[in-house]
């Protein structure tokens, strides 16, 4: 029975932890504004939601994520991503602007990386 329970919780953290998710604090742009938001990472996709609640979006699944790209320090460490139903463009701090590429996009979408723009967050 002891064997049992631990075969168990071993199978409950396995799969918490493959839905384990980050959250970060971010700039988003929308028109001629920005305003704060929580962007929500995980290996499914991504999501984020307006501190004040009035904005929402997702989750996007990666496979929604047409291409993506990142800009340094004179765009404000910046991630742009573009998915099926338009553009998200965030504004993050430098070292999470490196978690979310290194750990999730390189990932889940490195081969939807654009081309042309890149990915410099350095």
């Amino acid at each position: 029975m002891r064997n049992a329970n631990i075969v168990i919780l071993v199978g409950l953290l396995t799969a918490a932890g493959l839905w384990a998710k980050e959250t970060f604090k971010a700039q988003m742009s929308m028109a001629m504004s920005s305003f704060e938001v929580n962007f929500t990472v995980s290996e499914a996709g991504y999501s984020w939601a307006g501190t004040d609640g009035h904005y929402r979006n997702g989750p996007i699944p990666w496979k929604d994520v047409r291409r993506w790209s990142c800009q340094g320090e004179n765009s404000g460490f910046a991630l742009t991503l573009h998915h099926q139903t338009g553009v998200d463009d965030f504004r993050f701090r430098h070292d999470d602007l490196v978690t979310i590429v290194n750990n999730y996009l390189m990932k889940y979408a490195g081969d939807k990386l654009d081309a042309k723009e890149g990915c410099h967050p350095d």
